[in-house]
């Protein structure tokens, strides 16, 4: 798919998700070369129109006097509608497009949400009831950690049943589909927690933590007042963080570690090619000689983008799939577990 057609896609997505500012601009940008011209210089991987939209927000949240930072719920209580967007976006883009383009060119997209801890509970408490022990958790594109730190928010669970620190400055509401799954009594025990990424985001310090911020759509107010409280958390919570391909670092790094080591992977390895995705699961059998791997794996259902830009059209909503794999001595074996809404707005547990 090529940059226009990108943003032609995510006009569709946005729409869908609740993100009316970028479907607006991301309508225009499709057929405006300039625009096309600088969301072109993405890493080979990387979705264009987010990373480049991420960019623009980025640097409009260090100049709040722009008047383009009057459309962004984000950066005002009160934003402005209207056809005059575009032009504005436009104007601001190309005056800033030298800092634009090096963003573009040198990050990564880190789009997160503290909300996405609400599956990460119920994923990682199936398998310590599987593994019947503490659990040593490797996330594999961890970005800034936060979904290691998922049992250090205030879980709602509905019905006065609530999980986690009372006082912490994070609450995510869980949402379920279908009949309810059993609800956890307790947080499930982590023994360890390490952390790969390519690049991974120290949210101490405030130009990469901004970065995260700014990754996140500005609509989604709420979600992003949860994700400002979560990378603050972040600071002061110690995470092992290694910075490396996941393919290179897992052989030491799992044959250090006792057992169960839970392998974890959220809206991460659906970005890998299909070659690369099959030597992960190669990888992982080689490893479980003489032992158990679990593996979690959160990740877009397998359907290609004109069949989920058909569903954004009718008024459906593409889910993630969480599927646990168990390797033991070599062999392997899947089930699904779960649908869940990419961002953590919902579950629709199946095991």
């Amino acid at each position: 798919m090529n940059t226009a057609e990108d943003f032609r896609y995510m006009t569709d997505s946005f729409r869908a998700t609740g993100a009316p500012l970028y479907a607006r601009i991301c309508e225009a940008a499709a057929s405006d070369d300039a625009i096309i011209e600088i969301a072109a210089r993405v890493p080979a991987g990387q979705p264009p129109a987010i990373l480049f939209l991420a960019a623009a927000h980025f640097v409009l949240s260090h100049a709040a006097d722009e008047p383009l930072a009057a459309f962004y719920p984000s950066l005002t209580p009160t934003p402005r509608t209207g056809p005059e967007l575009y032009p504005i976006f436009r104007e601001f883009c190309l005056r800033h497009r030298q800092q634009i383009e090096q963003l573009v060119a040198s990050r990564t997209v880190q789009l997160t949400s503290a909300d996405r801890a609400t599956y990460i509970l119920f994923a990682l408490s199936h398998v310590a009831g599987e593994a019947n022990a503490p659990l040593h958790v490797i996330e594999v594109g961890a970005s800034a950690g936060l979904c290691l730190m998922f049992d250090q928010f205030r879980h709602d669970l509905g019905g006065s049943h609530f999980l986690g620190p009372e006082d912490s400055p994070v609450r995510v509401q869980h949402h379920f589909r279908g009949a309810p799954p059993p609800l956890p009594r307790t947080l499930p025990p982590i023994a360890s927690r390490t952390g790969i990424d390519l690049m991974p985001l120290d949210a101490g310090r405030q130009e990469q933590a901004d970065w995260v911020l700014t990754s996140m759509y500005p609509d989604w107010r709420d979600e992003s007042c949860r994700l400002r409280a979560a990378l603050a958390m972040r600071r002061e919570y110690p995470l092992h963080m290694i910075a490396g391909d996941a393919m290179a670092v897992l052989p030491t790094l799992v044959r250090s570690t006792p057992d169960p080591i839970c392998v974890l992977h959220s809206a991460c390895l659906y970005q890998w090619p299909a070659e690369a995705r099959a030597r992960f699961g190669k990888l992982l059998r080689e490893l479980s000689t003489g032992r158990t791997l679990y593996r979690v794996g959160i990740e877009p259902e397998s359907i290609g983008r004109e069949e989920r830009r058909r569903m954004y059209r009718a008024g459906q909503e593409p889910h993630v799939d969480m599927e646990l794999t168990i390797y033991r001595s070599g062999t392997h074996e899947s089930r699904q577990l779960a649908r869940c809404e990419g961002f953590g707005r919902w579950i629709e547990w199946l095991a």
